[in-house]
Protein backbone atom coordinates (compact mmCIF):
# COMPACT_ATOMS: atom_id res chain seq x y z
CA UNK A 1 0.00 0.00 0.00
CA UNK A 2 1.49 3.65 -1.15
CA UNK A 3 1.01 6.06 1.36
CA UNK A 4 0.39 9.51 -0.36
CA UNK A 5 1.26 12.65 1.29
CA UNK A 6 -1.81 14.24 0.86
CA UNK A 7 -3.80 11.63 2.77
CA UNK A 8 -1.70 11.01 5.23
CA UNK A 9 -1.57 15.06 5.91
CA UNK A 10 -5.32 15.14 5.61
CA UNK A 11 -5.61 11.83 8.12
CA UNK A 12 -3.47 13.71 10.98
CA UNK A 13 -5.70 16.84 10.45
CA UNK A 14 -8.93 14.95 10.72
CA UNK A 15 -6.92 13.17 13.59
CA UNK A 16 -6.17 16.18 15.49
CA UNK A 17 -9.95 17.89 15.30
CA UNK A 18 -11.24 14.70 16.74
CA UNK A 19 -9.19 14.08 19.32
CA UNK A 20 -9.01 18.65 19.96
CA UNK A 21 -12.84 18.35 20.44
CA UNK A 22 -12.75 14.77 22.33
CA UNK A 23 -10.25 16.59 24.97
CA UNK A 24 -12.49 19.61 24.77
CA UNK A 25 -15.18 17.56 26.09
CA UNK A 26 -13.73 15.90 28.36
CA UNK A 27 -12.16 18.98 30.01
CA UNK A 28 -15.54 20.48 29.94
CA UNK A 29 -17.25 17.57 32.05
CA UNK A 30 -14.25 17.21 34.44
CA UNK A 31 -12.99 13.57 33.27
CA UNK A 32 -9.46 12.96 32.20
CA UNK A 33 -8.21 14.26 28.73
CA UNK A 34 -6.66 10.69 28.55
CA UNK A 35 -10.00 9.21 27.83
CA UNK A 36 -11.15 11.85 25.01
CA UNK A 37 -7.99 11.01 23.12
CA UNK A 38 -8.68 6.65 23.57
CA UNK A 39 -12.19 7.81 22.79
CA UNK A 40 -11.16 9.56 19.60
CA UNK A 41 -9.08 6.75 18.44
CA UNK A 42 -11.64 4.13 18.95
CA UNK A 43 -14.21 6.36 17.08
CA UNK A 44 -11.37 7.18 14.10
CA UNK A 45 -10.07 3.51 13.96
CA UNK A 46 -10.19 0.33 11.60
CA UNK A 47 -12.11 -1.12 14.04
CA UNK A 48 -15.56 0.78 14.51
CA UNK A 49 -16.45 -0.48 10.85
CA UNK A 50 -19.42 1.57 10.51
CA UNK A 51 -17.45 5.13 11.36
CA UNK A 52 -13.99 4.42 10.76
CA UNK A 53 -12.72 7.68 9.12
CA UNK A 54 -9.31 6.25 8.70
CA UNK A 55 -9.03 2.79 7.23
CA UNK A 56 -5.48 1.73 5.83
CA UNK A 57 -3.88 0.28 8.35
CA UNK A 58 -0.49 1.88 7.72
CA UNK A 59 -0.90 5.42 7.92
CA UNK A 60 -3.16 4.52 11.48
CA UNK A 61 0.01 3.69 12.72
CA UNK A 62 1.90 6.29 11.77
CA UNK A 63 -0.62 8.69 13.44
CA UNK A 64 -0.57 6.41 16.33
CA UNK A 65 3.14 6.68 16.41
CA UNK A 66 2.64 10.43 16.46
CA UNK A 67 -0.10 11.04 19.08
CA UNK A 68 1.81 8.54 21.38
CA UNK A 69 4.59 11.46 20.83
CA UNK A 70 2.40 14.18 21.42
CA UNK A 71 0.82 12.77 24.36
CA UNK A 72 4.29 11.86 26.05
CA UNK A 73 5.19 15.43 25.07
CA UNK A 74 2.21 16.78 27.24
CA UNK A 75 2.78 14.90 29.93
CA UNK A 76 6.48 16.26 29.83
CA UNK A 77 5.31 19.35 30.23
CA UNK A 78 3.91 19.03 33.34
CA UNK A 79 6.79 17.64 35.28
CA UNK A 80 8.58 20.05 37.06
CA UNK A 81 12.50 19.50 37.52
CA UNK A 82 12.03 20.86 41.44
CA UNK A 83 9.40 17.81 41.56
CA UNK A 84 12.52 15.51 40.64
CA UNK A 85 14.94 16.87 42.25
CA UNK A 86 12.63 15.53 45.33
CA UNK A 87 12.33 12.21 44.10
CA UNK A 88 15.89 11.43 43.54
CA UNK A 89 18.12 10.10 41.32
CA UNK A 90 17.15 6.51 41.41
CA UNK A 91 13.67 6.68 39.63
CA UNK A 92 15.46 8.77 36.71
CA UNK A 93 17.96 6.15 36.45
CA UNK A 94 15.87 3.49 36.31
CA UNK A 95 13.55 5.06 33.44
CA UNK A 96 16.90 6.07 31.22
CA UNK A 97 17.91 2.27 31.83
CA UNK A 98 14.27 1.03 30.65
CA UNK A 99 14.28 3.46 27.53
CA UNK A 100 17.95 2.16 26.95
CA UNK A 101 16.85 -1.63 27.29
CA UNK A 102 13.71 -0.51 24.44
CA UNK A 103 15.78 1.02 22.50
CA UNK A 104 17.93 -1.58 22.06
CA UNK A 105 15.25 -4.39 22.08
CA UNK A 106 13.72 -2.58 18.75
CA UNK A 107 17.15 -2.13 17.14
CA UNK A 108 18.13 -5.79 17.75
CA UNK A 109 14.59 -7.14 16.35
CA UNK A 110 14.98 -4.75 13.41
CA UNK A 111 18.49 -5.82 12.33
CA UNK A 112 17.76 -9.83 12.71
CA UNK A 113 13.87 -9.38 11.33
CA UNK A 114 13.10 -11.57 8.64
CA UNK A 115 11.91 -8.99 6.32
CA UNK A 116 15.28 -6.88 6.87
CA UNK A 117 18.20 -7.61 4.46
CA UNK A 118 21.12 -7.05 4.61
CA UNK A 119 22.59 -3.84 2.74
CA UNK A 120 25.32 -6.51 0.57
CA UNK A 121 22.64 -8.79 -0.38
CA UNK A 122 20.66 -6.00 -2.08
CA UNK A 123 23.61 -5.04 -4.06
CA UNK A 124 23.92 -8.63 -4.93
CA UNK A 125 20.40 -8.48 -6.41
CA UNK A 126 20.75 -5.62 -8.70
CA UNK A 127 23.84 -6.64 -9.83
CA UNK A 128 25.73 -4.00 -8.50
Amino acid sequence: IQMSGFDFIQDLGLVMLVAAAAAWLCQRIGVPVVIGYITAGILIGPHTHSFALVSDPERIQSLAQIGLVFLIFSIGQGVKLQRLRKVGLAPVLATLAIAAMVWLAVYLRQRWSPESKPVHAAHDETGR
